[in-house]
């Protein structure tokens, strides 16, 4: 899920192996079976929560 601690998570494997955004968001969707990064109220609209 697309979230700021997918975003700090990125930002750290970034630091520590010089490996771009791009590079992590294309393996990183390639990884999940959706085949893209699912939204915070997407999954809000699917639990019935708000």
């Amino acid at each position: 899920m697309e979230t700021a601690l997918l975003t700090d998570s990125f930002a750290a494997i970034m630091a520590k192996t010089g490996r771009t955004e791009a590079e992590l968001r294309r393996d990183f969707t390639n990884s999940n079976p959706q085949g893209r990064q699912v939204q915070p109220d997407e999954v809000v609209a699917r639990s019935g929560a708000r």
